[in-house]
């Protein structure tokens, strides 16, 4: 069976958006606030990071766990499998 994995999105303190992804994510002690933990990174061997996961990477490697306040989440997801690369075409939906 696949582990669980959540894809989080949060405003930062530059009020960007910031996509984490971690195998724990629950209610904190404090009221109003989500833990955070198991937070895993793209192998970046493996795929392109979006500015997003770059800048989580860069902030939160180090990290065992975060305590955020319900307000700077924008959306959790809970992925059926194991994230893969996407390669998008954004030219696909522009019509000249």
């Amino acid at each position: 069976m696949a582990k669980e994995l959540y894809k989080i999105t949060i405003i930062d303190e530059d009020k960007e958006h910031t996509t984490l992804y971690a195998t724990n994510v629950t209610q904190a002690d404090f009221l109003g606030f989500i833990e955070i933990s198991g937070i895993e990174f793209p192998n970046q061997s493996d795929i392109i990071l979006t500015p997003g996961e770059d800048k989580a990477h860069t902030l939160f490697k180090d990290t065992k766990r975060i305590i955020i306040s319900g307000n700077y989440i924008i959306r959790i997801e809970e992925l059926k499998e194991d994230k893969k690369a996407q390669i998008i075409n954004i030219f696909d939906s522009v019509k000249n």
